[in-house]
């Protein structure tokens, strides 16, 4: 799982098969709302025809709002760890049980006027409490 905003695809161009991609308003609202590959797709439906059908992550459902195609290049396949992503908006992940085992891989998000450091830090804390110190936050500025 990759917590992310709508800004993570303008960074890291996919190309999107069906649906769109993860946009402000699901951010700024907390959807459950996931873009998952046409791998997984496939993997998981057997059709990447899956916008609106339901992706259940910790507990949780998620709404497939988009399919990316997998970067199948030569060079991808030999640096990736054989892990499929599902995209979601950060502001949607939640747990009940602080001390579960969390299954995230990355945090991607962009500071903005509105989602300064401080928010995004501050609601990360809230989700992810003690565990937020397992993962390196890094800040891209654009």
């Amino acid at each position: 799982m990759v917590l992310t905003d709508e800004n993570y695809f303008s960074l890291y161009p996919y190309k999107m098969i069906e649906g769109g991609k993860i946009d402000f308003l699901s951010v700024e609202n907390g959807n459950k709302a996931a873009v998952i590959s046409d791998v997984l797709a496939n993997d998981l439906f057997k059709s990447t025809k899956v916008i609106g059908d339901i992706i259940t992550l910790n507990n949780e459902n998620y709404k497939i709002v988009g399919v990316y195609q997998e970067n199948q290049s030569f060079i991808y396949s030999t640096s990736e760890d054989g892990y499929e992503r599902v995209y979601v908006p950060y502001t949607s992940y939640t747990t009940k049980d602080k001390n579960e085992s969390l299954f995230l891989d990355i945090f991607s998000t962009r500071e903005t006027v509105k989602a300064t450091y401080k928010n995004i830090n501050n609601n990360l804390i809230r989700t992810l409490g003690g565990n937020l110190s397992l993962y390196n936050l890094s800040l891209i500025h654009i």
